[in-house]
């Protein structure tokens, strides 16, 4: 239902409908899936005042390493939490 609402933008800050501001918010997505490896950027929607993001944080799953080993950050052992 919030989804909706904010999809209509009726009323509040509607910022990203600025292009600079919406290209910062993509450049960084991609700057931290590209150069920093930190996730796995399925798909992004920018809206005019929030953005969708789906990622995979799970390195492995992600495939950004085959064995969580290789990961330099916090992979627990285990259940994951990233999973």
């Amino acid at each position: 239902m919030l989804d909706r609402e904010l999809d209509r933008a009726r009323y509040g800050p509607t910022w990203l409908k600025d292009a600079r501001l919406a290209k910062t918010i993509v450049d960084s997505l991609r700057y931290g899936s590209d150069q920093f490896n930190l996730y796995k950027l399925n798909a992004y929607v920018v809206m005019s005042n929030h953005v969708h993001v789906y990622i995979e944080r799970n390195p492995v799953k992600a495939g950004l390493v085959e064995d969580p080993e290789e990961w330099p950050g916090p992979v627990h052992r285990g259940k994951s939490r990233m999973d």
